[in-house]
């Protein structure tokens, strides 16, 4: 879940604002001082489900208000994009949580269709500033702190598998992981760390590094340059969905130059 403080009113450039969040780091939902807690962290609407529920907790000493969206969640060109869905509702959409008290939101499937593959969605949840609740006079709202929770609808057919191939790239401009996923379903990563031929261990992310949804990838880029070269070992172990696994990375020495458009670099 990500959680993140938030300046600016979100309405201006709802998609962008979006986009930005759920690209950031996952934290925990007690990582730093807020009166609010959620729980849980991440959901999931399994097959003849039409609705699950999350709790928002006031630990604080006054009322507290909460704005609640869901938007759907893909994945293109290596990086997250949220856009506006139809498909899961949130009610309520605002909530007033007295102090030291609960709400419960429930998140509820609009439709019977045939889900044919997992569908992805990011549940964002707004701390708004008194001022900012429902009635209250103010020209423009303040975001305390935001929230973002990874939402999933499985399958109809039944559970489906990730398939996940790692690769680095070194260029001009670092180092890059990529985790491209073959399969129909997400898969979690966290404990990243990669490993060179000679045993130098770089430690991507000791908690949560993010997702790579199905038939998606996802990019990060690493905080030290690997030097790769042709013939490069390099492995990678993550935990994936709470298994550790560790698996070797190609060096993949095209996928980012073609994505920005950037032209090879000259030979010396």
């Amino acid at each position: 879940m990500d959680r993140k403080p938030t300046m600016r009113p979100p309405r201006a450039a709802l998609h962008f604002a979006a986009a930005l969040l759920a690209s950031t780091a996952f934290f925990s939902a007690t990582a730093h001082a807020s009166s609010l807690q959620i729980s849980p962290v991440s959901l999931e609407i399994h097959p003849g489900q039409s609705a699950v529920a999350v709790m928002l907790r006031n630990t604080g000493d006054t009322p507290l208000y909460a704005q609640v969206r869901i938007f759907g969640w893909t994945q293109v060109a290596a990086d997250d994009r949220l856009e506006p869905t139809t498909e899961l509702v949130a009610s309520p959409p605002i909530a007033e949580i007295a102090p030291h008290g609960t709400q419960m939101v429930r998140l509820v499937r609009v439709g019977h269709e045939r889900v044919e593959s997992e569908r992805c969605f990011r549940l964002l949840i707004d701390e708004l500033p008194e001022d900012a609740a429902p009635g209250a006079a103010a020209p423009a709202v303040n975001i305390r702190i935001r929230y973002s929770v990874p939402v999933f609808v499985q399958a109809t057919t039944g559970a489906q598998t990730p398939d996940l191939e790692w690769s680095v790239r070194s260029s001009i401009a670092g180092t890059v992981l990529r985790a491209a996923n073959r399969g129909d379903a997400h898969v979690r990563l966290s404990a990243v760390r990669v490993t060179m031929a000679d045993g130098t261990d770089l430690t991507v992310a000791s908690g949560l590094l993010g997702y790579a949804l199905g038939h998606s990838a996802r990019e990060w880029p690493l905080s030290h340059d690997l030097h790769l070269g042709a013939g490069t070992s390099v492995s990678v172990t993550a935990t994936e969905n709470n298994t550790l696994v560790t698996a070797p990375a190609r060096d993949d020495s095209t996928f980012l130059d073609a994505r920005v458009g950037a032209a090879p670099a000259p030979a010396h």
